[in-house]
């Protein structure tokens, strides 16, 4: 008897466990994970086929996954409301945009690697990202427009390549933004841990924002913008900018800043790059060996505030280390307000003979202008421009040559210009103090 009952407790335990068991995966098959309307989907893959323009698929769960979810809805116009809840893609799955017009707000998208791609969009889509956060990589060939949210890489990731002195993968593998398309950015908080936040081969405006790139460990070696191949259009109108290295504008690429807010170590515009730069608020902070705005290609200032500050936020105006530095590119002050020093120097570029040479035909100048060349021409020419220093404010060294035909001077012409070696300052115009 006591066996039979033993069978028996035996028997009805598995067929409970069974029915449990049955009942848990009937459950799990008709989770609802996304909803347009008062329609429920068990997938988020079922919502993206069959949404309809105008309307909007809203998340109902979080979901962690090793597949893509791939978006290719030719001329569906839609929004994809994340809920509050996460996506987190594992492996090398992501959220793929292939066709179709997309809104993403109100979630978080997030990789479960440290260097793991989010989002990929391409040619022929476009989104547009109202809220949410962001932590990953994000590649756009197509259109995207940011108007809020908050963008992040990996932080541990990249510190354990900075400290590995592996600056390579800090540039690639922790960028968060390679765009080869339209990227629009009116709002938002992009925050970026030692590495450079855009890659733009596309075009890149941004005209509002705050972008905390001062993480940055190494500014004179990783900039937080890279604008490079001739394709390329940087435009910045707006936005507060807390970085280290700012910007490398290279390899043909264009950069027009027109306003924003920048305390910054370094900007460069390099030899085959070009850059005009016509309103802005610089602080150029001396916190590496070499900071500043430094030309090597063309560059036109038009207008703007440029102001040099040591580490510790203090001014110096009167500076002779760092400011707006023309090394052996084509220099063009038009206007402004200089609070820093104006440099002007030659040299050699990849051993090819650099001729640095700037002329200033406008702007409020309070620092030093000076030229400076050891081996090949560097040239300074005024023809205009305001000068408020009332000590030396023209200084040419080794070769460098100034030569001033115009402007207004708060200084004795007697007492206006030093030279060293070589150095030749030759007035023949312009208004100086009595």
């Amino acid at each position: 008897m006591k066996g039979k009952m033993t069978r028996l407790f035996i028997t009805a335990l598995t067929v409970f466990l069974l029915t449990a068991v049955l009942s848990a995966t009937a459950f799990a098959a008709s989770k609802t994970v996304a909803t347009i309307g008062s329609t429920k989907y068990t997938s988020l893959d079922a919502a993206i086929k069959a949404v309809k323009s105008g309307e909007t698929i809203v998340l109902k769960s979080d979901i962690t996954t090793s597949d893509s979810i791939t978006i290719s809805r030719s001329g569906k116009t839609f929004t994809l409301n994340l809920n509050k809840h996460t996506i987190t893609f594992k492996g090398s799955a992501s959220l793929i945009v292939k066709k179709g017009t997309v809104t993403i707000r109100n979630g978080k998208i997030m990789h479960n690697k440290v260097a793991g791609t989010i989002l990929k969009v391409s040619k022929a889509a476009m989104v547009t990202v109202k809220s949410g956060t962001y932590t990953g990589f994000i590649s756009n060939a197509g259109t995207m427009n940011i108007t809020k949210g908050t963008f992040s890489n990996s932080k541990s990731k990249a510190q354990a390549d900075y400290e590995k002195n592996d600056y390579e993968s800090v540039l690639m593998e922790t960028r968060v933004f390679t765009n080869s398309g339209t990227l629009n950015i009116s709002n938002g908080t992009f925050k970026c841990y030692y590495c450079g936040m855009f890659s733009n081969t596309g075009i890149l405006n941004i005209s509002g924002g705050v972008f905390d790139f001062k993480s940055c460990a190494s500014p004179y070696l990783i900039h937080s913008i890279y604008n490079n191949t001739k394709n390329a259009k940087l435009t910045i109108t707006g936005g507060t900018f807390d970085a280290g290295g700012l910007l490398d504008n290279t390899d043909g690429a264009t950069a027009l800043i027109k306003g924003g807010t920048f305390s910054i170590y370094s900007l460069y515009n390099e030899v085959e790059g070009s850059m005009t730069i016509s309103d802005g608020d610089f602080k150029l902070i001396y916190a590496i060996s070499s900071p500043g705005i430094h030309n090597y290609g063309s560059l036109t200032i038009k207008g703007g505030t440029f102001s040099s500050f040591d580490i510790e936020g203090s001014s110096e105006v009167d500076s002779d280390y760092w400011g707006v530095e023309n090394r052996g590119g084509t220099l063009k002050v038009k206007g402004g307000t200089f609070k820093t020093l104006i440099y002007t120097e030659s040299g050699a570029y990849n051993d090819v003979a650099s001729i640095g040479k700037t002329t200033i035909s406008g702007g409020t100048f309070y620092g030093k202008v000076s030229a400076y060349s050891d081996k090949y021409s560097a040239a300074v020419t005024i023809k205009g421009g305001t000068f408020k220093r009332k000590t030396t404010t023209l200084y040419a060294a080794a070769k460098g040559k100034i030569t001033v035909s115009g402007g207004t001077f708060a200084v004795k012409k007697s007492a206006a210009s030093s030279v060293s070696g070589s150095g030749k300052v030759t007035i023949t115009g312009g208004t100086f103090a009595s």
